[in-house]
Parts: C-alpha cells; structure tokens; sequence
C-alpha cells in the first residue's frame, strides 16, 4: 500500500474550529483510495522537523493570542519550509496559518505579527472587534483543469491584501476581505484559505 507522509503543525494551537476534523477527512479519503496516512504532528518543544521528508503540511487556525505565540518558534524553519515548498511539498494552510505564511498580520490593537514572509500578502485586522467576516461561503475552484464548487465556512476579522492567484473566485460569502471576490491563496502545490470544514460539490 502506497503511504504519505503528513505533518500536522500545532494540533494543540490551531485547533480554533474543530481543524482536527480536516486531518481526519484527509486520512479517511486517502485510506479509501489505497493510500496510508502516516500522521505526525509537532507542536513547540518536539523535536525539529524536516519538512523536506513530508508529503503533506497542515496547519489549521488560530486566533490572535495563539498567533504570536507559535509565531517566533515557526520563524525557526522559515529556510526549511521554503526549501520544501521549493520541492513541491504540497501544503494546506488554514486560517490563522494562512496569514502566518504572508509578510505579516496586524492585529486589532495594531501589533504586528511577523509572518514567515514565504508568500507576498499581508494581512490586517479591522479595528472593530465585533465586525468579521462570518457565515458559509461557496468558491468556484479549478483543481488539476477541473473546474469544481468549494463550501465551507468563515470567520475572520483579518483582511488579506495583495493576492495575485487566489484559490477560488467568491460566489457567496466574503472571502479574503469584506466582499472580495477572491478567496484564499493557491500555487501549483500550496492551499492557503480561510475555509474551515471545506467540501467540494
């Protein structure tokens, strides 16, 4: 039987909307095509990863206080992760990690979180706490030239700019920012998106 490796950053941090669900729909749909799901997760204080020797990344979301901690122990593998996604390692980022992978993310008291600064955007809260970006969304994605439906659901304060090739285009909800028509971030082998509990139709 065919394996992949999947490593899971920060189960115990990014965990803000039942992300763990993503990983165990991930190992039951590759377990139901003949592919086992090798799940190693790594939180602050376990050993090093190399994210090289990995298949799969994913890291789910998080909220601001969370953010700033796991911040400034990520920043420790900025080179190895742009190595690994330099080798085609796909990741799927979800988020709270979406935005760490960007230049930085500004909160809602105006403190700046160093992102990893692998990819251009940047992210920026609004100053009212009350008003967020929340509800079910549904995208228009085209995956391996298949053009298919995408649902899941938002809730984010934070507004993403300057994203050149965004993973789907808005068909109802917000997406990147109060009613963009973009949503999420997308290269040949990186998902980065604000929807949690995702399914396709």
């Amino acid at each position: 039987m065919k394996e992949l490796q999947i490593l899971y950053l920060y189960p115990d941090i990014l965990e803000l909307y039942g992300d763990y669900g993503n990983i165990q729909v991930l190992k039951y749909r590759l377990e139901k095509r003949g592919i086992k799901a090798i799940i190693t997760p790594y939180t602050i204080g376990d050993n090093a990863p190399n994210f090289k020797d990995f298949d799969i990344v994913f890291a789910g979301g998080g909220a601001d206080q969370e953010q700033s901690i796991l911040a400034k122990d990520l920043i420790k593998y900025k080179d190895n992760i742009k190595e690994a996604i330099e080798n085609k390692v796909f990741f799927l980022l979800i988020c709270g990690a979406y935005q760490l992978f960007g230049k930085y993310y500004k909160d809602v008291d105006g403190n700046i979180i160093d992102g990893l600064d692998v990819f251009p955007y940047y992210t920026e809260a609004i100053n009212d706490r009350k008003k967020r970006c929340i509800g079910n969304i549904i995208i228009d994605v085209t995956l391996n030239g298949n053009k298919t439906k995408v649902i899941g659901f938002e809730n984010h304060g934070g507004q993403t700019f300057d994203i050149n090739t965004p993973f789907g285009e808005v068909l109802f909800g917000n997406g990147n920012k109060f009613g963009d028509t973009n949503e999420g971030f997308f290269l040949e082998n990186v998902i980065a998106t604000y929807l949690h509990r995702a399914s396709s139709f």
